[in-house]
Parts: C-alpha cells; structure tokens; sequence
C-alpha cells in the first residue's frame, strides 16, 4: 500500500513541529503540509526531506476543508492510506514502527480508518516498554491525529463535513462511516504523544483549558454531533454527552479566567449548532 501524509499547520511552533515531523516522516511515501498560518514557514519545513509538499495557504480554512483537500489530491496521486497528524503530535520510532507494521497485514476492504491512543507528553518514556502491539479492536470514535485513513473509501462515506471547520470532524466521519457499513478500528498498544489545549489540573484530573473562541467550535460540534447520531448511537452519545460536560465544559468554566467571553462563545455556539444542522 501506498501510504501518504498530511499534517495541518496554524502559527506553529516550528522547531516542535520539525522534530513532530521528523517522528514518522520516513515511514510514509509523502508528506503534504498544509499551513492555515499568516506566513509562510516553507523555509524552515521543506528541508527536512524531499517526500514533503508544502502549502502556504496565508489564511486558515480549518481542518476539514483541508483534509478533504489534501485526501483527493493524494487519491489523484495513487495513494491508498493517509495518515492524519495534528502539529503537536509525535510518534516514537518503536511505536510507529509497530503501528505501520501492523496495519500493512489488514484486510482494508471494510476499514475506514484505525487509530491509536493519544497520550499526553508526559507519559513518553514509561510507554517504551509497553505490550506488544497488534490486536484491531473494533470502536467507534478515534481522533483524527495518528490516524490512517482509508482513502478508497472517502468518497462512499461522503468525505468530512467542512460545516464543522474544527473539533468532532473525526468523530463525524467515523460515525458516518459506521453507518455505511465499515468499520473504525483500535490498534492496541500504539501511543501517540499529543497534547490538546492548555493541560491544567481539576480536581486531580488532568483537563485541558481552552480559549472561550475555540471553545465555541467545542461545544458547537458537539452539540451538533449529539443532536445527528443520537437515534443512532444513542449509549455512545449520552456518555460523550457526559464526559465532555463533566470533563470538559465545566471545568473550562470554573478555571477561565475570560467567564463572560466563554459564556458568549457557548451561547452562539447554541444558536449556530442549527445552521449546520440543516441538509443533514
């Protein structure tokens, strides 16, 4: 199989983002970095290997129009899998080493995608002598980073939903992709080093805080996605219900330290979650 790349960059930190990079960029075929940033920061990427395409796109246009961008663009180049990274995630040699090892033997005539388990940075040197890896579990959300992507498939689940812009872009399509039939897998004992907000302790829980303009996107998908699969998925829903109340949004309210901003942000995300809701 042919494996292509693709990582989204926004006002990175580039030397994060060159040794982020540097983790996988020999076990795949090309890289195609897409930059949202205002500037370009081609000088400081493309050196790092010939298998990079670097975009500079000098505005940001998210991540779903970008990933449905780049997926055709790589099916039009003759790739079969695309492996989907953030900007702040690493793998270490050992793990994506054992993760390309194990999904080269897959059957991906009903996969859409597989993932791994995202780990804070934190945690890198105990996972080294992890469990050996190997065992597709099935499930039903991955996130988007560290994951690789069936692209056979994308334009029978329909491609991701460019309504969203950011945040449960992944977990849209990997319900739409549960409902076509196909299946989202788990790789056991594959980690991902990956960091998502500001990393603050509540307590005694490791939550990330978030700015109230992001937070709205947060809480906006999310409402949308709770509102779309529920007849479907009604468990999984209810505990994502859940968790990203009791995880997420509450603390994200109690620590801000912008309160009206957040309030605003989570009352127009209401308000919007309607607007992507129709055509559904």
């Amino acid at each position: 199989m042919k494996k292509a790349g693709v990582v989204i960059l926004y006002n990175p930190d580039i030397q994060d983002v060159r040794k982020n990079i540097s983790s996988y960029i020999n076990f795949i075929d090309k890289l195609y970095v897409f930059d949202n940033s205002n500037v370009s920061h081609s000088n400081e990427i493309t050196d790092l290997s010939s298998k990079i395409e670097y975009t500079a796109n000098l505005k940001n246009d998210g991540i779903s129009l970008v990933l449905n961008l780049i997926a055709n663009k790589a099916i039009a180049e003759n790739f079969d899998i695309l492996l989907t990274m953030d900007q702040d995630s690493f793998f270490s040699e050992q793990m994506i080493s054992k993760y390309v090892s194990v999904t080269n033997k897959l059957d991906w005539s009903k996969i859409s995608m597989t993932g791994i388990i995202p780990k804070d940075y934190s945690n890198h040197q105990q996972l080294e002598n992890n469990h050996e890896a190997g065992v597709f579990c099935q499930t039903k959300l991955i996130i988007t980073s560290g994951s690789f992507l069936n692209l056979k498939l994308l334009k029978t689940i329909g491609g991701f939903n460019k309504k969203l812009f950011i945040d449960c872009v992944d977990y849209d399509y990997c319900l739409k992709s549960i409902l076509k039939g196909y299946q989202i897998g788990l790789i056991s004992n594959i980690y991902l080093y990956h960091v998502g907000g500001t990393p603050q302790k509540f307590l005694g829980l490791n939550i990330a805080l978030y700015s109230p303009e992001r937070y709205y996107y947060i809480f906006r998908n999310h409402i949308y996605m709770w509102l779309k699969y529920l007849r479907f998925f009604p468990v999984l829903i209810i505990k994502n219900f859940i968790v990203t109340i009791g995880l997420s949004l509450i603390p994200n309210i109690i620590l801000s330290k912008q309160k009206k901003s957040l309030f605003y942000s989570l009352i127009k995300a209401t308000k919007d979650t309607f607007k992507i809701l129709k055509n559904i």
